[in-house]
């Protein structure tokens, strides 16, 4: 599991994980909403290829920690979410 960027320790519990990763989480940055504009206008895999790393570190990454952050919170309400 990555968190900004970096690899964490699989010796890591869940727990701590979960906790290390919520607090982590403070929104997406600005860039996210730009890049889904520009990508509304330019939606097609040549322009995407081009801007990958844009949307890797501003909106994909950003996303993955806010699952990981409400995982524990999904799982309570249905055990059937794995985040």
């Amino acid at each position: 599991m990555m968190l900004n960027g970096e690899e964490l320790s699989p010796n890591i519990t869940a727990e701590f994980r979960s906790s290390v990763i919520a607090a982590a989480f403070d929104g997406f940055p600005k860039s996210a909403n730009k890049f889904l504009k520009k990508l509304e206008k330019n939606n097609n895999k040549a322009w995407f290829d081009d801007n990958r790393a844009d949307y890797e570190q501003g909106f994909l990454e950003p996303c993955n920690d806010l699952v990981a952050a409400m995982g524990s919170k999904l799982a309570k309400i249905s055990p059937d979410i794995h985040a």
